[in-house]
């Protein structure tokens, strides 16, 4: 497939290819999670998938579409995540490249209300990056959870 030239292919295109591994950065964190990104539409859309690798075969738990917004001027994301019973949807409104550094802003909405958040990938090498998550307070960012994600081979 011939990709197009654009940003969100050259922003996220690093994370095409294998599996994404979360490794969590202490023993106290229960999350267990991998990631398989795949290009749509020659590159104007990029997919992800979440699944939970402690069931066998791995249930899928997120699905999201990435995108170049022409009016924003940056790359977005919508996508649904199964936490519990109920969805919860991430909306992605702000996606930038600073560095190896992606600085991801996003609100998610569920039945219990609205909260706003901003991640953190920080790629170290072609298969490795760390992550941080950030909730957003009065106060500031308040750290929630650091781990880090590792490619491997699906």
């Amino acid at each position: 497939m011939a990709l197009v030239d654009s940003p969100l292919v050259a922003t996220l295109g690093r994370l095409i290819g294998g599996e994404w591994h979360y490794i969590p950065s202490g023993p106290d964190d229960p999350i267990q999670m991998l990631h398989r990104f795949a290009w749509q539409l020659d590159g104007h859309a990029m997919v992800s998938h979440s699944f939970n690798p402690a069931t066998q075969p791995p249930t899928q738990i997120s699905s999201d579409i990435w995108y170049w917004h022409p009016l924003k001027k940056t790359i977005c994301s919508v996508g649904v995540v199964m936490f519990g019973p109920q969805p919860t949807i991430f909306e992605y409104t702000d996606v930038k490249l600073d560095s190896n550094t992606l600085v991801c802003d996003f609100s998610t909405y569920a039945a219990e209300g609205q909260g706003d958040f901003r991640e953190t990938w920080e790629f170290t090498d072609a298969d490795h990056y760390s992550w941080g998550l950030f909730r957003r307070a009065a106060s500031g960012l308040e750290k929630m959870r650091t781990g880090r994600f590792e490619r491997r081979k699906s």
